[in-house]
């Protein structure tokens, strides 16, 4: 079964949320932005097929990522997955540097294995190549329901993995029934909105229900400190199709992959630290941390 990558990182606790995986502004500028470098997408010796400088991608063979009803439609490497919405032609894959070799375990031209995390921990699948900066309807975007990702902030880098479309919802209506968790992206359970906002202390050790999870939090729970139990809770949106976040978006903005350009190089934002003048703007253990290269405050653990 296709299992979006944002439903595993709720399940999975501290994965890609250590004290090092997200870090606090660091552009200078906006005092949200985490600016990374270099081009989204991997080369080969310059056979990729990702970005092109129309915002489109190239066209191909490969079903990956697309809709379908059946095993058929979908190619001799990929299997239909009918419990997404839509349908979603999908294979397990293995990150590799090369784009053609992405391609060739995943069904042809179009096509990248999408990588979420680094190491032993990566997970990988076939899903369809995008551009972050194409418009809904035209070539390079994904559809209703998914986002263009490169999961960059799950990488130690920071830098997108070659983005392509993931599962991510927006509405209720993209969940064949279910309600769409608004904060996570996930279709299956609704946004808890009398758990604590995005920006606010939280404890990730701490785990409740069935199954056990952390549940402090309208999103999740990452760990901020040095120490195991210092939290703070965020969110994931889709920036192309919410640009703002939801809780506090006076004192929170997303922090988004941009390159030296300031163009977006993947979909995904988080919401998580709240600027702040005084630790009185902060809520208790978080105090007011000051910025450095002329990025403003936030609240977080000293």
């Amino acid at each position: 079964m296709r299992v979006a990558l944002t439903s595993v990182l709720v399940l999975m606790v501290g994965v890609g949320c250590s004290a090092g995986s997200t870090a606090p502004p660091v552009d200078g500028g906006s005092g949200s932005d985490v600016v990374v470098g270099g081009s989204d997408a991997r080369t080969d010796g310059g056979t990729d097929a990702s970005r092109t400088d129309g915002g489109t991608v190239d066209a191909g063979p490969s079903r990956a990522g697309l809709t379908c009803t059946m095993d058929s439609e979908c190619g001799a490497v990929l299997t239909c997955d009918t419990e997404v919405p839509g349908g979603f032609c999908f294979a397990e894959c293995t990150d590799n540097p090369s784009q053609v070799r992405e391609r060739e375990q995943c069904g042809g031209a179009g096509s990248t294995c999408l990588t979420y995390g680094d190491g032993a921990d990566a997970i990988s699948g076939c899903t369809r190549v995008c551009s972050p900066t194409a418009r809904t309807g035209t070539p390079g975007a994904c559809r209703a329901g998914q986002v263009c990702t490169g999961w960059w902030f799950t990488h130690e880098t920071y830098d997108p993995d070659v983005v392509g479309c993931d599962l991510f919802c927006t509405a209720d209506s993209q969940c064949n029934g279910m309600p769409c968790n608004l904060r996570l992206g996930f279709c299956g359970e609704a946004v808890d909105m009398t758990a604590r906002a995005d920006g606010e202390p939280c404890d990730p050790t701490v785990e409740t229900g069935t199954p056990a999870r952390n549940r402090q939090c309208r999103g999740i729970c990452y760990q901020i400190g040095d120490l195991d139990t210092q939290g703070q809770c965020g969110s994931h949106i889709n920036l192309a199709v919410t640009p703002r976040c939801p809780d506090d978006p006076t004192h929170l903005a997303p922090d988004q992959a941009l390159d030296d350009a300031g163009e977006r190089l993947d979909n995904l934002g988080e919401c998580l630290f709240k600027t702040c003048a005084t630790n009185a703007d902060c809520t208790a253990p978080l105090t007011c941390i000051p910025g450095t290269g002329g990025a403003p405050a936030i609240c977080g653990y000293l």
